[in-house]
């Protein structure tokens, strides 16, 4: 299994690695770096105990039930909307924003033909450029709001210089291999809540992203573009360190098959062409409808074929509607980048 992990990563790293220079880790000690992340007061909180935490909900049970769904806003537009990329590159020299169309006219076709929301958005780093439908549109992250959890939290021991104890340990696996609940509240408020995973991610520039002020991590929302770029960094060796990039995308690989749909179906995942995906998925019924998203890493066996993508939705008829829309558009783009 370690070896599958030194595999899956060092694949993932030298498909995506070349598409932008490499950066100093944001916040590692000895770079002139802030604080290590707290409590939002800046004191340590008192040492996890898995023991503290109660057990996880079922297997493929998603279950988050933090929120009210009322909480939610529905973004303006809906079936047909306009896509509607981020119309520049950052200030900071990342890609460039393009429209989806440019790469894949029949994802964008497809998208604007769903009931409810639709945002996409796919770092192509061979393009050194961000092709995204409703790019910058703030969606409800549900589960994928882990995603922003687990590299905090994997900041936060990079920064006290230490590894990451026992507990944080069983925790990241449980919050992203079964999407455990309990397990992500829990590491929420060790890193500090909203508050400190906001300025985590304003570090490493990204924005547009609004995190939940209390323990209702699942309420926060984000743009589909600003989600594939933390996946972008991360895979590019921008953010973390090599052995938590490693633990990262070990965990999203080994996420459990029940919850292995979304991206890794549409770009069929395990096919002969030595297909993986690394990803993580959320999904939750609200009032509006049911929110789905998936994000992921994609490399195949040719190195220049890695990209990062979010397929974001809301206001979906059922679950199932949303795992459809988010499948084919992934597919879509998958042919677009990979060929048929």
């Amino acid at each position: 299994m370690h070896a599958m992990r030194m595999l899956l990563v060092a694949i993932i790293v030298a498909s995506l690695a070349g598409g932008w220079p490499a950066t100093p880790v944001a916040g590692h000690p000895g770079e002139g770096a802030a604080r290590p992340f707290r409590d939002v007061a800046g004191r340590r909180r008192p040492p996890l105990t898995v023991a503290a935490i109660e057990r996880p909900a079922p297997a493929g049970e998603e279950g988050w039930r933090h929120a009210s769904a009322s909480a939610f806003e529905s973004p303006p537009g809906g079936q047909g909307a306009a896509e509607r990329p981020s119309s520049e590159a950052s200030e900071s020299g990342g890609p460039a924003s393009q429209p989806l169309s440019d790469l894949s006219p029949q994802a964008v076709t497809y998208a604007g033909s769903r009931a409810g929301e639709v945002g996409v958005a796919v770092v192509d780093p061979r393009r050194d450029a961000v092709f995204s439908m409703n790019g910058d549109l703030a969606l409800p992250m549900a589960s994928v709001a882990k995603l922003a959890i687990m590299v905090t939290v994997m900041n936060a021991a990079i920064q006290e210089d230490r590894d990451l104890t026992p507990c944080e340990t069983e925790l990241l696996r449980r919050m992203i291999t079964i999407s455990d609940n309990a397990a992500a509240t829990a590491l929420w408020s060790e890193v500090g809540g909203g508050a400190g995973i906001s300025a985590y991610l304003s570090s490493i520039g990204l924005s547009g992203f609004d995190l939940s002020s209390d323990s209702a991590w699942g309420e926060s929302l984000a743009p589909p573009e600003g989600v594939a770029m933390l996946l972008a960094k991360l895979a590019a060796g921008q953010i973390l360190t090599e052995p938590f990039r490693e633990q990262a995308f070990a965990l999203m690989y080994e996420v459990i098959p029940a919850q292995r749909w979304g991206v890794p179906e549409g770009v069929d995942a395990g096919a002969s062409d030595g297909t993986y995906v690394a990803v993580k998925n959320g999904w939750y019924l609200g009032d509006e409808g049911w929110r789905v998203n998936s994000a992921a890493v994609v490399v195949s066996s040719d190195p220049q074929t890695g990209y990062a993508i979010a397929v974001m939705t809301d206001a979906q008829p059922s679950m199932g509607y949303g795992i459809q829309t988010i499948e084919e558009v992934a597919g879509e783009i998958d042919r677009s980048l990979r060929g048929p």
